[in-house]
């Protein structure tokens, strides 16, 4: 099974959750993925999920007031690849700071780092609330893909005394 009908498998059992029996067949002339049916007016309703862990972190480089860029490099762990193709949300939030725009799109290795605009008012002090979902898939026969959904709190260097600059952070997530 190819990596990209393995993450769109599992987009649709974490989409559907429980009400999803997914499972994955040894033999070559079976189906790789089961689903069980789901009302339609379930599927409609869903919301996607609330991040599932917190994690804290220091970007490197310093924002002053107004426009600026905060750049986000994703990673993969050691022994998986980043899902091309696979939905990717940035979502980012912060008392003073303003993101004007979220990041809606698929996942292209080639146009990483992901790079968000971030507006900082004059006297910000408290860190940026970032919301991240994206996939990974392991290697291999035996390989899976991963959903990545995490909420950040990157404290950022706002001492800045000229307009905008760049902050930049890694996320790697545990395989």
């Amino acid at each position: 099974m190819s990596q990209r009908t393995l993450w769109k498998v599992l987009a649709l059992c974490v989409v559907l959750g429980p009400a999803a029996a997914c499972q994955r067949s040894d033999g070559d002339d079976a189906p790789a993925t089961k689903l069980a049916p789901v009302p339609r007016e379930q599927v409609a309703r869903h919301e996607p999920p609330e991040p599932r862990q917190v994690q804290r972190l220091k970007a490197e480089g310093q924002l002053g007031p107004g426009r600026g860029t905060l750049i986000i490099d994703l990673r993969p762990p050691q022994d998986g690849t980043l899902t091309e193709g696979a939905p990717l949300r940035v979502s980012a939030r912060g008392r003073d700071l303003t993101f004007p725009e979220s990041i809606r799109t698929q996942l292209d290795p080639d146009e990483l780092p992901v790079r968000l605009p971030i507006v900082v008012s004059d006297g910000a002090a408290d860190p940026a609330e970032i919301d991240l979902t994206y996939y990974w898939c392991s290697e291999g026969d035996s390989g899976s893909c991963h959903p990545v959904r995490v909420r950040l709190l990157v404290e950022l260097d706002l001492s800045g005394s000229g307009d905008g600059g760049e902050a930049h952070f890694v996320h790697r997530p545990e395989s």
